[in-house]
C-alpha cells in the first residue's frame, strides 16, 4: 500500500526535533551540579524524549493512506516511555564522563548504539501500536539502512551534549554551539524516522483494527499537539531563565505553537463550524502562550534601565575622567569630571566623533598620536597610552595625561563601545621634577664627599648603586645587576654575621640607623674597609620595610694606618730596650 505525506506536517516534525534538541541542550548545563543534577538530567530525558516522540507521530499523521488508522494506546506509551528512557541515557552519557574533555571512543560509540537502539525501538514499537492485518512487513536492507542513519545521528546527538560541558564550550559561546546542534541533530532524528518509515511495507488489502484500548489517528492529534504546546512551554521556560530573548527564538516557538493550535482547531471542526469562535479561541491561546514573554521583557527593560543608571552614578562619581563611545566612535556618555577637563558638557558633545571632542598629541615631538579608542575597536583590547601624551582641548587649553581605553563587549563578545578612562597628572609630574631635582643636589652632595650611594627596594630585592659606589670597587657605571645581592654575597666571611644581624635590627625597627664598618670584596678580589650609613625611609602599614637608602664611604686607607699604629704601639709594649727615634737633618 503506498500512502502520501503532508509536507506541512513534515516540515512541523523536524521544527519540533530541532526544537527539542535545543531545550534538551539549554537544560545541559543545569546538570553540573551534583545535588540537582537527576532532576535535570530527568527534565532533560522528558523534554527530548517527548519532543522525538512527538516528531515520530507527527511524521505518522503525515503519512496519508487510503485506509483509516488508529493506535493502540498501550503501546504508543510505551513507545513514549523507551523514547523518554533512551533521552536520559544520553543525557547522562554527557555527564557521567570522568574527563569530559577527552572522549573514551569505545565508550561513546557502545553508548550510540545503545541510544539508537533506543530510539528504534520507541519507533518501532510505534509502529506496532498500528494493529494492521495482514501486518506490517520490513524491508531488511532499508531496515539496515535505517540502523546505520539512527546510530551517526545517535553518536552526534552524544556528542553535542558533551561538548556542552562549560570546560569545553566556555558559556559565551554556547548559544551558537546550541543552535547549530539543535539544527544537526533535529536533522539527525528525522532521518532516522523517515528511513525507518522507507522500510515498512504496508499490505495492499491490510485493515486496521478498532479495540476498545485503541484511539483514531485523527483524535490522535490532540494530545501530540499537547505535546509540542508543552515542548514549546520548555523552550519557552529556559528562554525566560536564562533572560536571553532573541527575535529568532520568538519567531520560531510563536511559528511553532500558531501551525499546532491552528491544527488543532482544523481537526475539532471548530474552525468550519464558526469561523469566528475558531480565530478568537486561537488569539485567545496565542495571548496565552506569549504572554510570560512579554512579562519578561518589559522586567528585562525596567532591569537594564536601572542598571544603566547605576552604571552612570558609578561613573560620574569615580576621581577620573570617563568617556564612551559607541562602536562608531561617537560619544555617548562623559562623567563631571571629563566635562570640566573638555570644557564642553555631555548635551554638547554627545553624537560627537572623540576627535572632535579632545586630541592627543606626544609631549615631546607635539605630533598627533592615534585616540586609543580607535585601537580598541580595531583590535578589541585594553590599550594605555605612556604619561608622555598631552590632551588639548578645542579651546587650546593642554593636559599631560595618563590614558587607557577598555572594550565594551556585548552577549555575543563583540566589541560594542569603548569606555575611555584619564586624568590630569601635571600635579604628579610636578612632584617627580621636583624630587629629580631634589636627588639629583643630593647625588651631587654625596659624590662631592666621595660617599657611594645605594637605594635598595627591600620587598623586591631590587637595588641602584650609584655611579660612585661602581668605581670604589673597580666596577664601570651600570656593571652591576640592579640586585640587592651584588652586595650582599661580596661582604667579608668574618664579617657577615656580624654585618647581617646589624641590618636585621635596623629593618626591625630595634635600632634607627644602620652604622657599622667591615670589608667588601672588590672586582679583582681585593678586600676593602668601608663605612656604610643606611636609613629605612618608608614602611608600609604594617611597619614592614620598604626602602632603605644608604651611603659607603671608602675607609680603607684609614683602616690601613690604623693597623700601622697598631702594630707600632705593640713594638713599643714588648721591647724592653730604649728606642730613639730621630729625624735626619733637612740636607741628608
Amino acid at each position: 500500500m503506498v500512502g502520501t505525506y503532508n509536507l506541512w506536517l513534515v516540515l512541523l516534525s523536524v521544527l519540533v526535533a530541532c526544537a527539542a534538541a535545543y531545550t534538551a541542550l539549554s537544560l545541559v548545563k543545569h546538570a553540573i551540579s551534583k545535588p540537582k543534577r537527576i532532576i535535570w538530567i530527568a527534565g532533560g530525558a522528558l523534554v527530548l524524549g517527548s519532543g522525538i516522540w512527538s516528531m515520530h507521530f507527527i511524521g505518522m499523521l503525515a503519512l496519508s493512506l487510503p485506509i483509516p488508522l488508529s493506535f493502540d494506546i498501550t503501546t504508543t506509551i510505551i513507545s513514549w516511555l523507551l523514547a523518554v528512557i533512551a533521552s536520559g541515557f544520553a543525557f547522562w552519557f554527557a555527564f557521567a564522563t570522568p574527563n569530559p574533555k577527552k572522549i573514551n571512543i569505545s565508550r561513546w560509540l557502545v553508548s550510540g548504539l545503545i541510544l539508537n537502539i533506543g530510539i528504534l525501538s520507541m519507533h518501532y514499537v510505534g509502529m506496532a501500536a498500528m494493529p494492521l492485518l495482514p501486518a506490517i512487513s520490513y524491508n531488511p536492507l532499508l531496515v539496515a539502512v535505517s540502523i546505520l542513519v539512527g546510530f551517526v545521528g545517535a553518536c552526534t546527538t552524544l556528542w553535542f551534549f558533551s561538548r556542552m560541558h562549560p570546560s569545553i564550550t566556555p558559556i559565551t559561546d554556547q548559544e551558537s554551539v546550541k543552535r547549530t546542534a539543535s539544527l544537526l541533530i533535529g536533522l539527525a532524528i528525522s532521518a532516522l524516522h523517515y528511513s525507518a518509515m522507507a522500510t515498512a511495507n504496508i499490505p495492499i488489502d491490510a485493515i486496521c483494527q478498532i479495540t476498545a484500548f485503541s484511539i483514531p489517528a485523527d483524535q490522535l492529534a490532540l494530545p501530540i499537539g499537547i505535546a509540542v504546546i508543552v515542548l514549546m512551554g520548555f523552550i519557552l521556560l529556559t528562554t525566560l531563565v536564562s533572560a536571553n530573548i532573541s527575535v529568532w527564538r520568538m519567531l520560531l516557538v510563536l511559528g511553532v505553537v500558531e501551525f499546532v493550535v491552528m491544527y488543532l482547531i482544523k481537526s475539532t471542526g471548530l474552525n468550519d463550524t464558526n469561523y469566528a469562535a475558531a480565530t478568537a479561541l486561537d488569539i485567545l491561546l496565542l495571548v496565552l502562550f506569549m504572554a510570560p514573554i512579554f512579562w519578561q521583557l518589559s522586567r528585562n527593560s525596567m532591569a537594564l534601565i536601572a542598571e544603566k543608571e547605576r552604571s552612570q552614578t558609578t561613573l560620574a562619581s569615580i576621581g577620573d575622567a570617563v568617556i564612551v563611545v559607541n562602536a562608531l566612535g561617537k560619544t555617548e556618555f562623559l562623567n563631571p569630571l571629563a566635562e570640566e577637563m573638555l570644557g564642553m558638557t555631555l548635551d554638547r558633545c554627545k553624537g560627537l566623533a572623540i576627535n572632535d571632542i579632545c586630541k592627543l598629541v606626544a609631549s615631546d615631538t607635539r605630533k598627533p598620536i592615534e585616540n586609543p579608542v580607535f585601537k580598541v575597536l580595531r583590535e578589541g583590547f585594553t590599550v594605555e597610552l605612556s604619561s608622555h601624551v598631552l590632551l588639548v582641548r578645542p579651546d587650546g587649553r593642554e593636559y599631560p595625561i595618563e590614558d587607557s581605553a577598555s572594550p565594551i563587549l556585548n552577549a555575543k563578545q563583540e566589541v560594542s563601545g569603548v569606555v575611555m578612562v584619564f586624568r590630569d597628572i601635571t600635579h604628579r609630574l610636578q612632584q617627580e621634577e621636583q624630587l629629580h631635582n631634589t636627588e639629583e643636589l643630593w647625588q651631587l652632595a654625596l659624590e662631592a664627599n666621595n660617599d657611594g650611594l645605594v637605594d635598595w627596594e627591600v620587598q623586591t630585592d631590587r637595588a641602584w648603586f650609584s655611579a660612585r659606589y661602581h668605581q670604589m670597587y673597580g666596577y664601570e657605571d651600570g656593571e652591576l645587576a640592579n640586585d640587592h645581592s651584588e652586595w650582599s654575597e661580596k661582604v667579608h666571611p668574618e664579617d657577615r654575621e656580624r654585618v647581617f644581624a646589624h641590618l636585621k635590627d635596623a629593618l626591625s625597627g630595634a635600632i634607627a640607623n644602620y652604622d657599622i664598618e667591615y670589608r667588601l670584596r672588590c672586582k679583582n678580589g681585593d678586600w676593602k674597609w668601608i663605612n656604610s650609613r643606611c636609613k629605612v625611609t618608608s614602611r608600609d602599614a604594617q611597619g614592614y620595610p620598604l626602602r632603605m637608602v644608604g651611603t659607603h664611604k671608602d675607609i680603607d686607607q684609614q683602616k690601613k694606618h690604623e693597623q700601622e699604629l697598631l702594630l707600632a704601639a705593640s713594638v713599643f709594649e714588648k721591647n724592653s730596650e730604649s728606642i730613639i727615634i730621630s729625624c735626619p737633618p733637612d740636607n741628608e
